[in-house]
């Protein structure tokens, strides 16, 4: 054994008495919180992998199992409309952010005051037959594009802008409207209103597995994939996926996302583990 790690050992052993306990808390923290964002990462990149290596079919002649379809989302049996602007859609979600003062110190910073989102199954339409994307058994990863989501900000400055034609104009009647539905009050305090959601007649991508509908086989046509069949969670990997992206997109956003995760929380586990051997007397 080196002199070096003899020395590590010895002092690690030996726990001396000028241990830092509020390092070692913090740096515990930061390790949990690196092992879980690592966690989110690996997951985010696999998801990637499960995205770009599974073939996208045709609805009409799609097979049992894991499944990818490109189509159109139209209405199974009803719409939604956005919180904010009151579009057709087929699941949105929303959050409403306050800018507070957290700490009495004019520390501001950005909380969410409530969220939420809904949705709808929906028959997705490839061109070569329509399928039930059955929604209601399961919720699945909604991951929407820039081209869906709007911001509004209640503030001066954004009042001033809308006016000059540089950003859109917040539907200030729209906005009271959908707060007095979910019992949010007002404040003097700005705040940022935020939405994505998914449209009716959008092209839309699709990953889950393909399963017996609970119908009759003398009402349908057998052989009509999208007629037997409806598309739920993979139970093999576990994946839902919903997203105005198509494949390629898809994948790279994943990969691309997990990638970060795990450069981050590898950061972090440096980081706290060099600040947990330090408070211990190591280094």
């Amino acid at each position: 054994m080196s002199i070096f790690s003899s020395t590590v050992l010895y002092n690690l052993v030996a726990i001396p008495s000028t241990i830092n306990y509020n390092h070692v808390f913090f740096a515990l923290i930061g390790i949990v919180a690196g092992l879980l964002y690592l966690w989110s990462g690996v997951k985010t990149y696999r998801k990637g992998n499960i995205v770009s290596n599974t073939v996208t079919e045709k609805v009409r002649s799609m097979t049992v199992g894991r499944t990818e379809l490109q189509g159109i989302a139209r209405p199974h049996t009803e719409t939604h409309e956005t919180p904010f602007t009151g579009e057709d859609c087929l699941y949105a979600a929303w959050k409403i952010e306050e800018y507070r003062d957290r700490s009495g110190n004019d520390n501001k910073s950005w909380d969410t005051i409530a969220s939420g989102s809904y949705w709808s199954p929906f028959i997705l339409d490839d061109g070569t037959g329509e399928v039930l994307v059955d929604t209601e058994s399961d919720d699945p990863t909604w991951t929407i594009s820039e081209a869906h989501e709007q911001t509004y900000r209640d503030s001066f400055l954004w009042n001033l802008l809308s006016f000059t034609r540089f950003v859109d104009p917040i539907p200030k009647d729209r906005i009271r409207s959908f707060k007095n539905s979910q019992n949010i009050g007002s404040s003097s305090n700005s705040r940022r209103y935020t939405q994505e959601y998914l449209p009716v007649e959008c092209d839309t991508y699709v990953l889950g597995e393909a399963t017996a509908r609970d119908v009759d086989a003398a009402d349908i046509d057998v052989t009509d994939a999208g007629e037997r069949l409806k598309i739920v969670r993979d139970k093999g990997s576990g994946e839902f996926i919903v997203s105005d992206k198509d494949e390629e997109d898809l994948a790279k956003y994943y990969s691309r996302r997990g990638r970060v995760h795990v450069i981050g929380s590898s950061v972090v586990l440096l980081f706290s583990t060099f600040v947990m051997l330090s408070a211990v007397g190591v280094f």
